[in-house]
């Protein structure tokens, strides 16, 4: 790690405690459920190009939004 960082006894320490679950839709209906109370959802609709292409030049950061959209983009080929 030290060539690649310039850094030696470096620790890292990751907590993480939750699980994403990542879909990937096709001709699908909006509809409109309302969230849980503890989820703040920011709803934007693109097509899938434009949010890919988004997501690359850092307009969209979120990182489960472009984990799923890169993923997404692989699979399909794109």
């Amino acid at each position: 790690m030290e060539k690649e960082v310039k850094y030696y006894d470096f620790n890292l320490l990751c907590i993480c405690d939750e699980t994403a679950h990542l879909y990937l839709g096709e001709n699908l209906t909006v509809t409109h459920a309302l969230p849980d109370e503890t989820e703040f959802l920011e709803r934007r609709i693109f097509p899938f190009e434009t949010a890919l292409r988004k997501s690359l030049e850092g307009k969209i950061m979120d990182s489960m939004s472009v984990l799923g959209l890169v993923l997404a983009a692989r699979r399909l080929g794109k």
